[in-house]
This record gives structure tokens, sequence and C-alpha cells, in this order.
């Protein structure tokens, strides 16, 4: 048993150093996604008037006040935004119902691809910022026992660091996915809607 219960101390002591080289990896990542987050934020500011624009032609085509939008959204959306991109491809489709479904399930899944990143940081930092808690509590321990209290304290030093470091890659996570989900939420719901528009131009209904 003495043999087993040593043998597990190696393994999970040995474990640290790994688990401080993740969570830094993961504050990078965090940061640099916090960085992205804004400059996306932007982005969406700066062409928040185009979009309704691009909404207004839709819904005059869908009042039958116009024929075809295809060339009005030229200049109305910026070319590099993926929104852009999307919506001209279902304007340049009008006709094939089928294609313009594939191209919102394209959409759905240019959405996960997005998000994946922030779901990581927010389930995986708290958990290496826990093993990097409990890991070092150990030794801690060790230390107490034997009186030494440098040794405690080091270790606690480095278990409430790892702590703070892994809540704060999981907040940045949480807080990119919600706002990311919603965005992305409304960017399909008025591809939906121009979508539903070109169908019912199409059918006549």
């Amino acid at each position: 048993m003495a043999t087993l219960r040593h043998v597990l101390y190696v393994i999970t002591t040995g474990l640290l150093i790994p688990v401080i080289i993740c969570l830094l990896f993961l504050l990078i990542k965090s940061l640099m996604l916090v960085g992205g987050f804004f400059a996306l934020m932007l982005r969406r500011t700066r062409h928040r008037a185009g979009i309704q624009e691009v909404l207004r032609l839709f819904h005059d085509l869908h009042r039958g006040n116009r024929d075809s939008v295809s060339d009005d959204l030229r200049g109305r959306l910026h070319q590099s935004c993926t929104f852009a991109e999307y919506v001209h491809s279902l304007a340049e489709n009008r006709g094939n119902n089928l294609f313009q479904e594939k191209i919102l399930s394209d959409f759905e899944r240019y959405g996960e691809r997005e998000l994946e990143q922030p779901r990581i940081l927010l389930r995986v930092g708290p958990m290496l910022g826990l093993m990097g808690t409990l890991i070092p509590l150990a030794p801690a321990l060790s230390g107490l026992a034997a009186g030494n209290l440098a040794m405690l304290a080091e270790n606690l030093q480095v278990a409430f660091s790892t702590t703070v470091i892994g809540l704060l890659i999981g907040a940045i996570g949480f807080f990119s996915s919600t706002v990311r989900r919603r965005w992305l939420r409304e960017d399909l719901a008025n591809l939906t809607y121009m979508k539903d528009v070109l169908q019912s131009k199409e059918t006549g209904a």
C-alpha cells in the first residue's frame, strides 16, 4: 500500500509542470481571443448600418417593391465580412432551394467552429486550474507536518496562482462564447429570413 501511495504521489506531483505550462499556453490563447473578440465587435459595429440596409432591401423584395437584390447588395456590405459572403451566396443562388439550405447549414458549421475555442477555454481552463490547486497541496501538507513553513508557503502560492489563472481563462471563454453565440444566432436568423424571402418570391407566395 505504501508503494502505491508513493507511485500516486510521484505521478501527481510530476503533472504539476505540464499543468502550469498548459495553463500559460491557454492564458496566451485567451488573451489573443480577447483581441479577436474586440476586433470582431468593432467590425460588427461598423457594418451594422449596412446589414440594416440589406434587410430593408429583402423586406422591399418581399413586399413586391423590387424584383431583385443581387445588384443592390454590392457596396452595402464589406466584402471581407463572412456574413456578406453568405448573403451574396443566397442572392446568387436564388431559385436553388436545396443549395440555399446547404448555405445555411454551412453557416451553422462555421458558427460551431467559431465557438470551439471559447468553449475549450471555458471548460479546460478551470479544470487545469483545479489540478494546479490540488497537486501542490500534498507537498504543502508534508511541509506543514515537517514544520517547513517555507515549503508550505511556496506550494500554496503555486496553488492559489493556478486557481486564479484557470478561473480567468474560464471567464474569458464564457464571456466570449456567450456573446459570439448571440451574434451568430442573430446572423443565422437574418440569413434564414433572406432565404425565406427569396424562396417565397420564387414560388410566388
